[in-house]
């Protein structure tokens, strides 16, 4: 057979004119398919990259952190958004002309991220805001609470009863009292209990191994709390301190501290007679059948030994060894008979005197209570002036 130079040069002719369109195609292709690529920030450093085609076209969006109440998680790469809750879509770098927020413009801080559904400790994640306000974290106070934005930001005042929010970078770790001082010591990452042990009035606490992380062991020293943040719902007990005579016998034996809690009032004890031994070194009352045998006042110091020095019931101090009071005996119309027998100490004329056990106010030798009325005098038959009359309340 002979082929025809002219059909072969044809052939070849069109061939070599397909092949150039096919070059030109795929030279176009390629220009299309760059001019579509669109280039995204990637990480929180303001890493950026042009996104690939995985095999269902490259993407044509970007997806970056979605603020919420100021805050937000890291979020940034390439495709579709397809967490609303947290991202939004954007169309590329500052650099490309696209809207995408360089995130090297965002404040960055971290906080601790929780488990979901629980209050487990997770790692330390990067969090945003758009400008240099507060930093904040937020951690759920139970497992009934999903961590809000992996631990970023605060919550809504509808959610402040279930979640504990603080204003430092990752402080939203579980925290207990390791002490009375209020010191904070972190906890495992699965704990949720704090305990303390239980404050007793003018005795204090009553096992100080009992604060920290974990639950209580024994009810009788020591209480649970829900685990917080700075483990306020173990706070320390708010006290105070104050002072009161100590006695032995019926006799002062110095000064005692009191603690008690800061709502519990001022008291102070002290025996009337030696067969009765002081309460709690002279801190706080007595109970109600106790009543007779001890005095008690509601000042800083009171339980001291006090007598009357005079009718108008001014006290003095008595001696550390001093058990009576006296006073001088009341009669109608004459008055008191010795001045001389008010104060501490024993009566030593009953004629003139009288003891009484020795208190705190002195009031069991009180002063008499006395009224004065006027009567018309008389010199023989003849008025001569008016008198006034002294005589006891219940004398007519």
């Amino acid at each position: 057979a002979v082929v025809s130079t002219q059909s072969t040069g044809y052939y070849i002719t069109n061939n070599l004119r397909r092949m150039k369109w096919i070059v030109l195609c795929f030279a176009v292709s390629a220009v299309i398919s760059g001019s579509d690529a669109v280039t995204c920030y990637t990480a929180a450093d303001g890493t950026n990259e042009e996104c690939q085609d995985t095999g269902s076209g490259a993407p044509t969006q970007c997806y970056q952190p979605k603020f919420t109440d100021g805050f937000a998680t890291s979020n940034w790469g390439c495709g579709p958004c397809t967490n609303a809750d947290i991202c939004e879509e954007c169309t590329g770098t500052v650099a490309t002309s696209g809207d995408c927020t360089d995130p090297t413009t965002l404040n960055k801080f971290q906080c601790y991220t929780y488990s979901t559904a629980s209050v487990t400790v997770g790692a330390a994640g990067d969090c945003f805001t758009q400008d240099n306000s507060i930093n904040k974290c937020n951690m759920p106070k139970s497992t009934a609470n999903n961590v809000k934005l992996n631990g970023c930001g605060g919550v809504l005042s509808s959610e402040e009863a279930n979640y504990d929010v603080c204003e430092t970078e990752l402080c939203n770790v579980k925290k207990c009292n390791s002490d009375s001082a209020g010191n904070p010591v972190a906890c495992d990452a699965d704990a949720t209990k704090c305990k303390s042990p239980l404050f007793t009035d003018y005795e204090g606490y009553a096992d100080t191994a009992n604060w920290g992380c974990g639950e209580c062991s024994d009810e009788n020293v020591c209480k649970d709390c829900d685990i917080t943040i700075g483990g306020e719902s173990c706070s320390t007990t708010a006290t105070k301190t104050f002072k009161c005579h100590n006695y032995n016998g019926v006799n002062l034996n110095g000064e005692s501290d009191c603690l008690v809690e800061e709502s519990t009032a001022v008291e102070c004890n002290m025996p009337k007679s030696a067969g009765n031994v002081v309460k709690l070194n002279g801190c706080g009352g007595v109970l109600s059948s106790e009543e007779a045998n001890y005095d008690v006042c509601e000042t800083e110091l009171c339980n001291v030994k006090k007598c009357n020095s005079d009718s108008e019931g001014t006290l003095a101090e008595c001696a550390a060894d001093a058990t009576k009071c006296k006073s001088p005996l009341f009669t109608d119309y004459e008055g008191y008979a010795d001045t001389a027998n008010w104060g501490c100490g024993e009566c030593s004329d009953e004629n003139v005197c009288k003891d009484c056990d020795i208190t705190i106010g002195g009031e069991s030798c009180s002063t008499t209570a006395t009224k004065t009325f006027k009567c018309h005098n008389y010199n023989g038959v003849n008025l001569n002036g008016e008198s006034d009359c002294l005589v006891e309340e219940s004398t007519a």
